[in-house]
């Protein structure tokens, strides 16, 4: 009885310690000193990595409500039995400054601080993988790997990337993203994850997109998909759907609303937009990444709004 009490005190410790990992790590102030010392603590033994988990399902599941809430502060469902006081102040926490941060747009998800590649908003980064592949990472991603003998995989997280792919049939090369695989032997192509949708573009060579039913994809083409399956294959815009890899967005006709939450994928702060009728109003435009308050006056002067720009990078378009 002793030792089970025992057990129990200690499997609450751990849960407390994960989820002060998660309101670190979410707080908008993590250093990399943090995300390292965060492998060292997952590394202890396999009990401490399935706390973090854990805790990050618990994060996610109170950033679903947040969302449902709408701007309410969520109220998690914890187990009861399973989590003391300490570690449900410590989850209120998480849920409360995940909902700061989804508002602001600068806090990024837990499941990139479980990736051995990750990059924050506006950060592009170049991978070479153990195959020679090359993934260049877009802003806000985050990517595992996932090699065996058998076959060469990475897993996407969340975010965007490109891959160009070494030649080797007999290793596939897989990436997997949301419920869904991309599966080539030697090409290049992009897979974005977001919002629970997955595109994901061929660019040169084939590729094999699989959700429930599977595609085949020709360069040029383009197939999305989500957690009912692939939903359609079409012609892509390859130039503008890539743009971002020539440190570029290109824009042909997107309504306002889909420009301006294209633009807080890459920036700092966030951009509001107050003008409900201006939202579905359609705009073009290619504007520079490092740039992008030129998109925001591009904006103001073509469609005649005005912007309120506050600190930490808020701007309100009316």
């Amino acid at each position: 009885m002793a030792d089970h009490s025992h057990d129990k005190i200690a499997a609450e410790a751990l849960q407390r310690e994960a989820l002060a990992w998660v309101v670190r790590l979410t707080s908008g102030a993590a250093t990399q000193a943090d995300a390292d010392g965060l492998k060292a603590w997952r590394r202890r033994t396999p009990a401490h990595d399935t706390a973090f988990r854990a805790a990050v399902r618990l994060w996610q599941q109170a950033g679903a409500a947040a969302t449902l809430a709408n701007g309410v502060r969520p109220r998690p469902k914890l187990p009861g039995r399973r989590m003391v006081m300490a570690g449900a102040a410590l989850a209120a926490g998480a849920a409360g400054v995940m909902l700061a941060g989804v508002r602001l747009g600068y806090v990024a998800e837990p499941s990139a601080w479980l990736a051995e590649h990750r990059t924050g908003t506006g950060e592009q980064k170049r991978v070479v993988l153990p195959d020679g592949s090359v993934a260049e990472l877009n802003t806000r991603t985050s990517l595992s790997l996932r090699f065996t003998p058998a076959q060469r995989g990475v897993e996407l997280l969340d975010g965007e990337a490109s891959f160009a792919v070494t030649k080797d049939a007999s290793r596939p090369f897989v990436v997997m993203a949301g419920r869904g695989t991309t599966t080539v032997t030697g090409t290049l192509f992009t897979v974005r994850d977001q919002d629970d949708v997955v595109r994901v573009v061929c660019v040169e060579g084939s590729v094999e997109v699989r959700a429930r039913e599977t595609a085949r994809l020709s360069a040029g083409d383009l197939a999305t998909y989500d957690d009912r399956g692939l939903h359609s294959v079409a012609r892509a815009d390859a130039a503008a759907e890539t743009a971002w890899r020539r440190g570029m967005l290109v824009f042909r006709g997107q309504t306002l609303r889909q420009v301006v939450e294209e633009i807080n994928r890459y920036r700092r702060g966030r951009i509001w937009l107050e003008n409900a009728a201006a939202a579905q109003r359609k705009l073009s435009g290619v504007f520079h990444l490092d740039r992008l308050d030129e998109a925001i006056t591009h904006i103001q002067r073509t469609l005649g709004l005005q912007a309120t720009q506050l600190p930490g990078g808020i701007v309100f378009l009316r």
